[in-house]
């Protein structure tokens, strides 16, 4: 007897889950799964996360186009923006070039809120050296890539202690 899980609803089901005693929700065993099945329920919780930023972004972005005539004074525009400016953003945008990927990926995330971290990403590689690319899934395939090529290079020294994660 197989037990079906519907793998969209089952991992959103997870992230509402309270422990009560004599009780357990099935991805609280892994061991049950495949790894394709549990990539594809980390992939829907993690959809559903960067879905809702969407949202809350967009009914930020509705709220500023009305507020735009109510606020006519430039400096409290200024002000009210800087407080916004993270919940106005659609998407996570990172811009790296080729030779410093992880590094500057890491200067970018350091100290970002975690909101903005939630967005949905788009990676720029390679603008300040004249390359011209959107972003429709190649371009982030690419980052990823090259950020952990980099991370995983013994000889630079950035992540030692993940030295022994690498193919001889």
């Amino acid at each position: 007897m197989f037990l079906e899980i519907d793998c969209i609803q089952a991992p959103l089901d997870l992230l509402k889950y309270k422990d009560r005693p004599n009780s357990f929700h099935i991805l609280q065993h892994h061991m049950f799964f495949t790894q394709d099945a549990l990539v594809g329920y980390f992939r829907a919780i993690n959809f559903n996360r960067m879905f809702k930023q969407f949202q809350k972004s967009a009914r930020i972005t509705n709220f500023q186009s009305r507020w735009d005539q109510i606020i006519n004074n430039p400096r409290h525009w200024n002000v009210a923006m800087d407080h916004l400016e993270v919940a106005i953003a659609e998407y996570l945008v990172l811009d790296v070039n080729r030779h410093n990927p992880l590094e500057e990926t890491l200067d970018q995330l350091w100290g970002q809120e975690k909101r903005k971290l939630m967005k949905p990403l788009k990676v720029r590689i390679g603008v300040l050296e004249g390359e011209v690319g959107l972003d429709h899934g190649g371009v982030t395939y690419e980052f990823f890539r090259l950020i952990l090529a980099d991370a995983f290079t013994p000889d630079n020294g950035k992540l030692p202690s993940l030295h022994w994660f690498t193919s001889y």
